[in-house]
Parts: structure tokens; sequence; C-alpha cells
């Protein structure tokens, strides 16, 4: 009797997980869920930002996954322990999923902007591979037209500022190294230790 009632257990959890039961919208080329109906009312901006910024990329050269998810998770928490983020993580992508992964649209937008956020993120999922993290992030940056407010570090080793980047102790911190990033990207800086 326990063996039949397991699997249909199993069943029904996998039916009611977040991420089987968040609504989902659809475009040509992205797929967004989203778990709440203040979300879901920036969605057809957000498939206008991902679909124009998939544009621009081809127009670099860049290729874009053909179909991307993005996941808006309904809370900071929820966003934080999916995937270990820090609480000043806006969004992260995951090229082997093709998957963007974001606090919620209405958080994006009050903290910088929901189309300069998706444009970052889907720019990471196009970007060449073996790009260093510093190159990554200050192209995202240059991409998606983001207004950044850090002081640039001076004076830093390659090393030190991927490792900022990887792994930043702070808010002010990970400005100061994103305002580098783009920097030396804008200056086309190949920096070695």
């Amino acid at each position: 009797m326990h063996r039949k009632i397991l699997p249909s257990l199993s069943f029904v959890c996998l039916l009611l997980s977040p991420s089987s039961a968040a609504p989902q919208s659809s475009s040509a080329h992205f797929r967004i869920q989203t778990f709440s109906s203040a979300d879901a009312q920036y969605l057809r901006r957000a498939f206008k930002a991902l679909e124009k910024a998939r544009k621009d990329l081809l127009s670099l050269g860049l290729n874009p996954p053909q179909r991307v998810t993005v996941i808006v998770h309904p809370t900071l928490e929820r966003f934080q322990k999916s995937l270990e983020a820090p609480m000043f993580e806006a969004a992260r992508a995951n090229r082997n999923l093709a998957r963007i992964e974001t606090q919620r649209f209405r958080a994006l937008e009050e903290h910088g902007g929901l189309e300069q956020t998706l444009r970052h993120e889907l720019f990471h999922l196009a970007q060449p591979a073996n790009w260093p993290r510093w190159k990554a992030e200050g192209s995202a940056v240059r991409f998606s037209g983001e207004r950044l407010n850090g002081v640039l570090f001076e004076n830093i080793s390659e090393s030190k500022l991927e490792a900022l980047l990887k792994n930043p102790p702070s808010r002010a911190v990970l400005a100061r190294a994103m305002a580098t990033a783009l920097e030396w990207v804008v200056q086309n800086r190949a920096i070695s230790d």
C-alpha cells in the first residue's frame, strides 16, 4: 500500500512545487515564470526589453540562446536561498540552462531598472564563455546602459578584481568592482598581474 501512495504523493509534490506552479508567459524566444500579479504587470515591458536585447546582441555578432527561461522569484528570501546569493544581487544568468533568475520585477524596477537588469543578464548568456569575469561584467554593464556610482579601484590587479567580482563582501565593493570593470572595457585594457 505504501508503494502506491508514495509515487502519488511525489507526483502531487511535483505539481505543487513553485517552479511548476508559477504562471508562465512566452514569446518566440523567451519564457517568463512569475509568482505574483504585481510582477505579471511588468511582462509586456520584460518581453519587449528581452526581444530588443536579443536583436541588439545579434547585431553585435553575439548569439544568445534560441530559448531563454526567466524565473522571477516571489521573494528576496527565495531568490537568495535558491541561488545562495547575497541580498544585493538582483539577478543571475545560468549559461548551461539558458536561464535568468531575478528578484521580483517590482524590486528590479525600484532599484535601478527592469530593462537594464534583463539586458545585463541576457548579455551573459550570449558572451563568449572564455572571457575573464571583469570583461564579462564590464561589457554587460556597457551593453545594458546601467548607471554605476562606484568609485574606481586604482592599481588593482586583474586577479584581485576577478575575486571581488566573484564574491563581493558588500554592495559598495561590488559597485566599485563593476565600475572598474566597465572602465577597463571602455579603455580596452587587458590587465595582467
